[in-house]
């Protein structure tokens, strides 16, 4: 078997979740991050702009986007990664603005390779995140 390459779309203001064209209906990771302007061209992994890296394996992308966007702009409890940022960020109106996502879908034919794939995928990019930036994104705790 094959493993795809590593390979996250553009960033998307955090209310335009819905112009995912491709792959939001598979499970995979997603980036969080604050921008005034995001980069234009596919999200850099390691970027310090970065505040929570998360995975789904038993959801789609866009139901586990949406339980982390309502964990975290409305406090309500379907997420620990969305609450922590509400913790962190809930006072702050700037952030409703600043807040991206980009994701990187993962459709493998065998559902318990695609769930491994997954979790690696995720811990690579945590492991690579600490290396560049000595600490874990803002909202990862673990």
């Amino acid at each position: 078997m094959r493993l795809p390459k590593i390979h996250f779309s553009k960033w998307n203001h955090y209310c335009d979740f819905s112009i995912f064209k491709d792959g939001v209906q598979f499970p995979g990771v997603y980036l969080v991050a604050h921008f005034d302007q995001p980069p234009r061209d596919r999200a850099r992994t390691a970027a310090r702009e970065i505040v929570y890296i998360g995975e789904t394996c038993n959801n789609s992308l866009r139901g586990r986007w949406n339980q982390f966007r309502r964990s975290a702009l409305k406090g309500r409890r379907e997420h620990s990664g969305g609450m922590r940022y509400y913790k962190k960020f809930r006072n702050k109106k700037k952030y409703k603005r600043l807040l991206h996502v980009a994701v990187f879908p993962v459709n493998l034919p065998k559902k318990v390779i695609c769930a491994f794939f997954t979790r690696y995928v995720e811990r690579k990019l945590l492991l690579d995140y600490a290396i560049k930036w000595g600490k874990a994104p803002k909202c990862n705790e673990r």
